[in-house]
């Protein structure tokens, strides 16, 4: 990669994050004046199918085959303290 290539890239990587930056204040801008009003659509559940049902249960099943907890689910809960 030539210099000059390097330096679009870092330019192209810097544009990029203050796009980020800017979106992200503006969103906040329309927060602040509650210019943002959910509509409720919006808070309505998305349906979830049954391959999805499989890929929850199955990750369920290997997080606690991974790292079992004999039936609790936080160290806290185990009785061990300062744990969190």
């Amino acid at each position: 990669m030539t210099q000059t290539q390097e330096v679009l890239f870092s330019n192209l990587e810097e544009f990029e994050r203050l796009a980020r930056m800017v979106s992200d204040m503006l969103f906040l801008a329309k927060a602040e004046h509650e210019q943002m009003h959910p509509d409720k659509e919006s808070k309505k559940a998305l349906p979830i199918t049954d391959a999805e049902l499989k890929l929850i249960a199955n990750a369920a099943i290997i997080g606690e085959s991974s790292h079992p907890v004999n039936g609790y689910s936080t160290p806290a809960a185990k009785g061990i303290p300062n744990a969190l």
